[in-house]
């Protein structure tokens, strides 16, 4: 959904499909959060690649959570904080 508005605010023309009803995906099915590390992805990661590109990936999915956090909050669409652990 964030690359569809993303999308859209740059002057792109923009189809969202749903193979079964609205919200069936991730929302449906899942606890719908927004994590920066998503578990072990980043040990893996650092196994593979360099503390830089290691970096560099912690560093963009910090960015991209503020971005979602300062959209919800432009547009008042409710969303909770919590501390995450792995």
């Amino acid at each position: 959904m964030t690359t569809a508005v993303l999308l859209a605010r740059a002057g792109m023309s923009v189809a969202v499909m749903e193979a079964r009803q609205v919200g069936a995906g991730t929302t449906g099915h899942s606890t719908a959060k927004v994590s920066v590390l998503q578990g072990t992805r980043l040990s893996a990661i650092r196994r593979r690649h360099s503390a830089a590109i290691a970096r560099q990936y912690v560093e963009a999915n910090v960015e991209g959570q503020q971005w979602l956090q300062r959209y919800c909050e432009h547009h008042d669409i409710a969303m909770q904080a919590r501390t995450a652990y792995t």
